[in-house]
Formats: C-alpha cells, structure tokens, sequence
C-alpha cells in the first residue's frame, strides 16, 4: 500500500491511523510514496510507534504497481498526467475503412474492457477526426457479455485481469459512470456543422459525469460556452503541452485518448503517450483493400517491433479476450 500525502497538512495520515488503531503490528509496503513532503515520513512514524515495516525492491509487485499507483507516482515524479493512447486494429493492421462511419473492428469482451478501463482512468478524451466520424460518447456503460468468461481459460490469473475484474465484485451504486470526457473540437466545415455540434453536446449532457470541450477556434469555444458548457481555447491540437497545461489544471493523473490515424500517428511521433494499449481482432476483409491506418499499426501487423522499440516503448502486458488479443506497451518514462 502507498501511504496518503498528508503530513503537510499537519496530521497523521489516515491509513497511518487505521493501522494505529487496529493494533497492527506488521506491515509490508510495495513502494515509498515520492510525494516529497512526505518523503518516507509514514514509514518512520509507524517504526516508532513499535510498527514493523518491511519495503519491498522496486522489481518486485511491478504491475500491481504500475496498474494501481503507478499514475499517482507518474503525475508526481514528472508533473504532469500519464497519457494513454488506445487503438482497435484487424490483424492486418487497419483502424477502419476510409470512407463512412468505421463500426466496430473489437469484439463485445474488449468493448467491455474498455469501458472498464474508462472507469480506471477516470479521464478520455478523443480527437477531433474521431468525434467528426463516430461522435463517440466516451462514457463506461456496461455491455451484456462477462470478462469472467473471457478469463476462464487463464491459467494464472494476470493482476491486470484481476483489476478488470474489479466491477464485479463491487455494489453496482458504487460504479456509476462518474468520468470526465475531453472532446478537441472538429472544426466547422461541410462535415462538421454547428447543428452536429449542438446535437453532439446534448448528448454528452444526457450521461452522467462532466465533460469539456477544446477548439482551436476562439469564436467556436464561445459558441459551446454559451450551450454552458465548459470550454477552452488551444492554439494548436498539434501542440499537446498546451493540451497537457489544462489537463494538469483539472489534477488529472492520466487520461486516455481515442484518436483516429492521422492525430495517433502525431502523438506517437512526439512521444506523447506513457502507455499504448492495442487490441487486435479479428479480420475486416472490407478493410484490408481500403482501410485506413498509419504505422504502428502496419508495424504491428508485421511482427516490426523495433518500430516501438525506435519509439523506446516495451510490451508490458498481454492479456487474451474471446478471439481478441489486448497488448499492453509502456513508454521508457512509464516505470512502476
């Protein structure tokens, strides 16, 4: 467990007061917290209050690490939110077609996860193209299919299946659909008109959690200020640390992006994103001759991984979904 950073402000932490008051003798902890006002303080409280304490290495509990708090030891140690970047792709490395809506390339078990993963990060976001094309909705409904059952096969059960998981054993008024959703505005055009954009944000207003909207377009975040909704400008899409300044306003630890080819492509060239979660499903015929698509997913499709090594990204996790296969890239930054 990660002690809560609260010696600032003067008090004992209070998992440091549970453990005090439950007359536990012993404890084991996965990792120092890095909060610098805190600083190991917790650890030596609890010795001298007669606690033992034992800390384990860093390469030990790396995932359960890196999937529980490992976005809290992320935003502190370099300020700012660990960034996810999440794609769909068929087998022969494609996102969608190249003309119309894209449909669905994933199966209903990693739907599911997906939205399960919304929960877990709290924070999506998608990109412009893909508003424009799919007008996603970004919030974690539940699908009528159980994760139980794309695990049954598992051997030994992997933590992150486990935190997958989680949902189900938690009581369902715990778990409403309380995340925030960023939306970069597409701007106006013949595709994307000012009655898309209304119709869009109702929508958005119908589901629980809040959301907020970013354009490029002063005259546009005036237009969605006045529908009151919260709205910010940006100079530039292309220029995240502009992007990353607001998230960072709003104390976001992570957020994950759904994008499209062209804005994943971007991101991954300036080395945006911390984690690239990948699934692969099955074949799209219809897209193999007319897909769209860029080049991690080609290289993927290839068996290339010195693209993600290029791009200092190692596979990190695997996980197996009815069919569909879930890869798990973490970025050099991106330690436990």
């Amino acid at each position: 467990m990660t002690l809560e950073p609260c010696f600032h402000f003067g008090r004992t932490p209070p998992c440091t007061n549970f453990l005090l008051k439950n007359r536990i003798k012993k404890v084991v902890i996965a990792q120092k917290d890095p909060y610098h006002k805190v600083a190991g303080q917790s650890i030596e409280f609890l010795k001298n209050q007669g606690v033992s304490v034992k800390l384990f290495s860093e390469k030990e509990f790396v995932k359960e690490k890196f999937w529980s708090t490992g976005s809290f030891i992320y935003s502190i140690r370099y300020n700012r939110p660990r960034i996810i970047l999440k794609w769909a792709q068929t087998r022969g490395g494609f996102l969608a077609p190249a003309k119309g809506k894209s449909g669905y390339i994933s199966n209903e078990y990693s739907r599911e996860s997906v939205m399960r993963f919304r929960r877990i990060f709290k924070n999506t976001m998608a990109a412009p193209g893909t508003i424009q094309a799919d007008m996603p909705l970004l919030n974690s409904r539940r699908l009528p299919v159980s994760l139980k059952d794309a695990f049954a096969s598992s051997e030994n059960q992997s933590f992150l299946e486990t935190l997958l998981l989680r949902d189900d054993n938690l009581d369902k008024t715990i778990i409403e659909d309380k995340t925030l959703r960023l939306f970069l505005a597409p701007k106006y055009s013949n595709e994307w008109k000012r009655e898309d954009e209304i119709n869009y944000i109702n929508k958005q207003k119908e589901i629980a959690g809040d959301f907020i909207f970013l354009s490029t377009d002063k005259k546009q975040t005036e237009n969605i200020k006045n529908q009151n909704v919260s709205s910010f400008f940006v100079n530039d899409f292309n220029d995240f640390k502009n992007i990353i300044e607001i998230l960072k306003e709003k104390n976001m630890r992570q957020i994950m992006i759904e994008a499209g080819p062209v804005y994943s492509q971007k991101l991954l060239e300036e080395k945006v994103p911390d984690i690239l979660l990948i699934y692969k499903s099955e074949n799209k015929p219809e897209w193999e001759k007319e897909g769209r698509t860029f080049e991690g997913p080609r290289k993927l499709a290839q068996k290339n991984d010195d693209y993600f090594t290029r791009l200092e990204y190692s596979l990190f996790d695997v996980i197996s979904l009815m069919g569909d296969t879930l890869l798990v890239y973490k970025g050099r930054q991106c330690d436990a």
